[in-house]
């Protein structure tokens, strides 16, 4: 059978890392490829990888396992098996709350909002949003904000209820500014600092040039 590009490329040598005890960079390495996976709609390696990743990171502690858990969430809602979905999304919240993880806590609340949502229980899926868009505020989670703004507005949309979807479509709107005129900052922070070097530089490539002559 013919290797894949990404099996050329991370799988045998992912293999060996495995087997080492670098386990936090074999649970890095591997939850990358199951993302990636994941994207591509191969859902069987994904988990593979997915699962890889909790086995190497549970030799470390907790702190990294609750993003695995998550994304295995999303692969089984994506393959519309919502039973499996919610289970390892409850996973990963049962851990984020007891690492106190508030990020994370976000992150698989916005998982089981979808799930709930995918799986056609609104009720259910607007109540995890709810505590995640709660959960995101506190720590000023603004990119899992706007998931959940758009995620919750959708459900909204599908219980017929305008004027919630109207209500969140409005906030998402306003985040996706906050988050645009952000990212404005940092672009023209960066501009302003290489300027400031290059004209550092110069200075000094200038008072090189005249203490030579």
């Amino acid at each position: 059978k013919q290797k894949t590009a990404y099996e050329i490329t991370y799988g045998d040598w992912s293999s060996d890392v495995c087997s080492s005890d670098l386990n936090d960079v074999t649970g890095s390495i591997t939850v990358n490829i199951g993302e990636v996976y994941y994207e591509l709609g191969n859902y069987e390696k994904a988990l593979t990888y997915l699962t890889k990743s909790i086995e190497a990171y549970q030799k470390q502690g907790l702190e990294n396992i609750p993003y695995s858990y998550i994304t295995i969430g999303k692969v089984y809602t994506s393959n519309k098996n919502f039973d499996k979905a919610i289970e390892n999304l409850n996973q990963a919240l049962d851990i984020s709350k007891s690492l106190n993880s508030k990020l994370d806590i976000a992150r698989a609340l916005l998982a089981l909002g979808d799930a709930y949502q995918a799986k056609g229980d609104i009720e259910r899926s607007i109540a995890f949003y709810l505590e995640g868009i709660e959960t995101a505020k506190s720590i000023q989670a603004n990119i899992e904000l706007k998931s959940l703004y758009q995620g919750i507005s959708n459900a909204y949309k599908q219980g017929k209820n305008l004027n919630g979807a109207y209500k969140y479509q409005k906030l998402l709107l306003d985040i996706k500014d906050t988050l645009y005129n952000n990212e404005s900052d940092k672009k023209l922070a960066n501009l302003m600092f290489n300027y400031e070097i290059d004209k550092k530089e110069s200075k000094i490539s200038l008072l090189d040039r005249k203490s030579t002559r």
